[in-house]
């Protein structure tokens, strides 16, 4: 029988379709992680409740005394909107032939590349936003006054998605602009910020400069990939050109965030198609001053936001210079996050460029391997699992080197409108090209990930790479 779009759609539901999607859910490797979980939407947005404070309504009474003063549950509502991934496929006129002589089953076979392929990139391109996606990009730890400025750059080690700050500057210069990026610092109280926060509160995600919510300018030139370095520029705001970040207490660490408001409607669309596309990943939703909705900086936010505050740390060298990694700070880091959380993370992410690094710590863990029986023997001197504590280590190679997130999984969320697959709508899974002798198809995921307990998280940076 001649293969049509009906039969080649049954065979590929039944054959393909559903084996890749289980397939791909399992290899999202840090999405995989976090609980999909149903809510109610409304167009492409939903509303998360958010804990932040303890009902008040507690204490101890004397007999027959007075109930206490009756309290309840502080909360907040983020709202979350979906974000759409989308990998689309054609298959060209020859295979169309093809599939004319050999029927479905030969259709399928040179289907498998194309959507093999929409598969793989889809699958590379959710992973890679699941650190970096949105406007929160990486981290610098380097104090210095100045940390740069048009006439005297400095360059400084950058630890996060250094291709993407590169690909935004360069859409932006096409827009005629110079790219405007924020230093939020994540500290406690700091001189002419403005901060105004207590000394004993962790983070204040404060951008750093003299007015509020200042930016500083970065070419796409001062983005260097192969030092992992960037160039920070003259702050936007008149008279105060030099960004200082030699305030900043040692030991903590500072997000670079791409403005969403640049200099100019085109220039701001141009980062609106790229970051404003994209799903929040974890380097957002733990130092972001702004996450879903919810400010929970020191200046713009309130005594109940600012209980969702994070923390971003760094090895604690003198102007935050990259050091090699410690079982003491792993340790404070999780000190810091019981200290305001009251629970630790169960996870820690790193680069698989880092478990060298951390393996080192234990140089003398060899072991020779005999049995008995035979007259063979095997030396052993790798690690198959890396932990700190019993908390698994795990490795993606879209955390980027330099940092450890620590996560505790029960707070992250996958908040689905429509569940990953290939758009099949109409019932079918591939489709006519209008006015072409194609025919394609397309993979699409409408999510976005979320922290309910943001201080149940942290970022440890600054490490030697």
């Amino acid at each position: 029988m001649v293969a049509n779009l009906t039969t080649l759609n049954a065979a590929l539901k039944e054959f393909y379709v559903s084996p890749i999607t289980t397939q791909l859910n399992e290899e999202i490797d840090i999405l995989n992680e976090f609980s999909k979980q149903s809510v109610s939407w409304s167009g492409s947005q939903a509303i998360f409740p958010i804990k932040t404070t303890r009902n008040t309504g507690v204490g101890y009474i004397d007999d027959g005394g007075n109930l206490p003063t009756a309290g309840n549950v502080g909360t907040e509502r983020m709202v979350v909107t979906a974000m759409s991934l989308v990998s689309r496929f054609q298959i060209t006129n020859k295979s169309l032939k093809s599939a004319k002589k050999g029927g479905a089953g030969a259709f399928i076979g040179a289907l498998e590349l194309e959507m093999d392929g929409a598969k793989e990139a889809a699958k590379n391109r959710a992973n890679r936003m699941t650190t970096s996606g949105g406007h929160v990009v990486g981290f610098i730890t380097a104090k210095l006054a100045p940390v740069g400025n048009a006439a005297a750059n400095v360059a400084v080690p950058f630890f996060g998605d250094i291709n993407k700050l590169r690909a935004v500057a360069l859409a932006v210069e096409a827009a005629g602009q110079t790219l405007r990026v924020q230093v939020i610092c994540n500290a406690p109280d700091l001189a002419g910020t403005g901060a105004g926060m207590a000394l004993g509160n962790l983070s204040s995600y404060n951008p750093i400069g003299a007015v509020a919510n200042d930016s500083c300018l970065l070419t796409s030139a001062n983005v260097n990939i192969a030092a992992g370095t960037i160039n920070l520029g003259d702050l936007v705001s008149a008279g105060t050109p030099d960004i200082n970040t030699d305030a900043v207490p040692v030991g903590f660490g500072m997000a670079i965030k791409v403005n969403p408001t640049q200099a100019n409607a085109a220039a701001t669309a141009a980062v609106a198609a790229i970051c404003g596309l994209e799903p929040e990943g974890l380097y957002g939703n733990i130092a972001d001053e702004t996450i879903h909705g919810l400010n929970r900086g020191n200046t713009g936010g309130t005594a109940s936001t600012q209980t969702l505050q994070s923390h971003v740390l760094d090895m604690g060298a003198a102007a935050g210079a990259q050091t090699a990694i410690s079982l003491d700070r792993i340790q404070q880091t999780f000190d810091r996050v019981m200290n305001t959380a009251g629970e630790e993370p169960d996870q820690i992410w790193i680069s698989p460029l880092f478990r060298n690094q951390y393996t080192t710590l234990f140089s003398g863990a060899q072991e020779i391997l005999s049995d008995a029986n035979s007259s063979k023997k095997r030396a052993d001197g790798g690690f198959s699992n890396i932990s700190y504590a019993g908390i698994p280590m795990k490795t993606s190679r879209h955390v980027d080197n330099g940092m450890l997130i620590f996560i505790k999984r029960k707070h992250w969320k996958v908040a689905e409108l429509s569940p990953i697959g290939f758009a099949d709508e109409d019932g079918r899974i591939i489709n006519k090209v209008q006015g072409s002798a194609r025919i394609e198809g397309f993979l699409e995921w409408d999510y976005n990930l979320v922290c309910v307990r943001p201080n149940a998280n942290a970022i440890l940076t600054g490490l030697l790479r």
